[in-house]
Order: structure tokens, then sequence, then C-alpha cells
């Protein structure tokens, strides 16, 4: 078995001085498609300009040296950022992360129906409008517009403290504020129309990432219909955990909700939990 790669050593302060005084061209040591020019540093981290026109912060153990195409460069040395919808999408993109088990889905996953790649997250450029695409729910207008005024008071650190990310978060299940039942239901509808790949049996397991579509010369993979059983365990152990600490959603009526988002209501939890599994299966079999 080959021994794991070191992790890279933390670029000095020192050094990142220095990149940031001549505009040094750097990328994410993780992720390449997060690159750009150094603009500043502070407390072991460096914002960086990326072509797309906003500023990506990178700690410094994973900044590397890179060098980016004419275009690229162009678009950095622009004197006036972007607006925020013109580079949102790709932003979301490169930024949601919904961890489920040992399985992290991507804003752009491949379906489970035909190994297409779809998004859970869409943002429109012309509009502004921000939706999910597999609860059929939609952001609300001011968080972009506050976004944009704070990104013109604070450029680089808007995004992370900006109420459309935290409301993203939330929606998405991601964070680690707490499952709301608003996140349960977007986790089980990704569940249902992702394609997910099967973990690898231990000691040799390793946490799995969606890819957005199937590699070059292959057929997209068929419907694998022996995950409904492990997709239905892992929606009891989830909202099961929920139970236990209380917060399994109710109606005005003191009713339990299905947990998979359907209209039906319960007296007991354990039954909402036995139908929320079944809701899950029937959602699979409509896709």
């Amino acid at each position: 078995q080959r021994a794991a790669a070191p992790p890279p050593a933390a670029v000095s302060a020192a050094t990142a001085t220095a990149m940031c005084e001549r505009g040094a061209h750097v990328a994410d040591a993780e992720n390449n498609n997060v690159r750009g020019v150094a603009k500043g540093h502070s407390g072991g981290w460096m914002v960086v300009l990326t072509p797309l026109g906003y500023f990506a912060p990178l700690p410094l153990t994973r900044v590397t040296a890179t060098t980016l195409t004419a275009a690229e460069a162009e678009a950095c040395a622009r004197k006036d950022l972007r607006p925020a919808r013109e580079w949102l999408q790709a932003r979301l993109d490169e930024e949601i992360e919904v961890e489920v088990g040992d399985t992290v889905y991507r804003n752009r996953y491949r379906s489970r129906a035909d190994g297409s790649s779809e998004r859970q997250i869409a943002a429109d450029a012309a509009t502004g409008r921000v939706r999910c695409a597999l609860c059929d729910w939609e952001l609300p207008q001011h968080h972009l517009e506050d976004l944009e005024r704070d990104l013109a008071a604070r450029p680089t650190t808007a995004w992370h403290h900006s109420s459309l990310w935290q409301t993203l978060q939330a929606h998405c299940g991601m964070g680690d504020a707490g499952l709301s039942q608003e996140g349960r239901r977007h986790r089980v509808r990704l569940l249902a129309a992702a394609n997910t790949p099967v973990a690898e049996p231990a000691p040799q397991r390793r946490r799995k990432q969606q890819t957005i579509g199937p590699h070059v010369g292959e057929a997209p993979p068929p419907p694998d219909t022996s995950q409904d059983e492990l997709l239905a365990r892992q929606l009891a152990e989830q909202e099961g955990a929920v139970i236990e600490e209380g917060h399994l959603e109710k109606n005005e009526f003191g009713r339990f909700v299905c947990p998979a988002g359907c209209d039906k209501t319960f007296k007991f939890a354990g039954a909402a939990i036995k139908h929320g599994t079944k809701c899950v299966q029937d959602l699979r079999k409509r896709r």
C-alpha cells in the first residue's frame, strides 16, 4: 500500500508578503480551479483575486505557485470588481459540498437517472435568481442585494459572512450549526437524485467525491437499485438521531410531519420515519 503524500508546507509570512507585493500567480493546491493573483495575507490566510472577479481566501498551507493564462491575467488586472451575479454560479460550484456518510456531493453532481451533470443550486446571472433544482425552492432576492452592497465595503470578507451563503448552507444541510428540517429534506432529495458511488471496503475505504459526469468514452452507469436499502437505512439513522434530540418537526396540531417532505402527518415519530423512507423510494421511482 502506497504511503500518503505529506501535507504541503505552509508558505512563510515573508514569502507570502513577497508574493503579494509582486502580484504572484497562485492556486489552491487542493483545487486548481481556485486560482488568481495574490493580493494580501493575514492570520495564516492569503487573499486571492480570481479571474472571475471575486476574492477567495486560501490558507497558506494550500498556496502554490502557478501560471495564469493571458486571459486570466488580464481579467485579474481589472480595476473594478464584477457584480456578484456574474460570478455567483461559478463560486457556488466551487464551494457547495454536502457531506452524507462517506460521500461528498459537490454542487454539480452526476444524475442517478442518466449520468448527466446536474446542479443542486442554480444561479441566473441575467435575473439574479438563485434556486434549488431539487426542492423547487428560491432564495429571496434581498440576499443577493445585501451581498453586493457588502462586497463594495468589505470585498475580501463579505462572502463567508453573507446571509446569502449562510442561508444556502442551511438549506443544503452544510456547516456545523445542526441539520434543520429544510436541510434534511434537501439531503433526502439529493440522495434520491444522485448516482452514489459504492464505498470501498475497509481498510482501503476512502471518502468518495461526486464527479461532474462520466469519463470520456464511458457509457453512463445504469441506475443502481441496490442502493435503495442503503438510502432507507441512512434516512432512518439520520432522522433517528434528530428524534433523540427532540428536533423532528411537528405541525401546529402537534403531529409529526413526513421527514421526506410530503403532506402526511403522524401521531408517532417512528411512523413518520417509516413513511419517510417509503417516500424516498417512491421519489426515486418517479425520477
